[in-house]
């Protein structure tokens, strides 16, 4: 399969991006990366471009933690009460 070639901006560099994934996500994490870079930068303006990169990578890595740990306990819960409507129709 043939790599999508994508441009992209954060912080006002533009890239090229060649990926497998598709077109219309990869858009909406470039805009939510350059959107949360750009508001990093509002708030601490002293910091440099690589920086700024790190936080919002921190920021997103952070994100995605909470997010594994809320699906890890809803498929728990999800798990229990499975168990119990079974031990219920038994």
């Amino acid at each position: 399969m043939e790599k999508l070639l994508l441009k992209v901006s954060i912080l006002g560099k533009d890239y090229t991006i060649a990926t497998d994934e598709e077109r219309e996500i990869v858009l909406k994490a470039a805009d939510l990366l350059n959107n949360l870079t750009q508001n990093i930068v509002k708030k601490t303006s002293s910091l440099n471009e690589q920086k700024v990169i790190v936080l919002a990578a921190l920021q997103l890595a952070t994100d995605l933690i909470k997010q594994e740990g809320s699906s890890f306990d809803l498929r728990s819960k999800l798990s229990g009460l499975v168990q119990l409507i079974e031990s219920a129709l038994k």
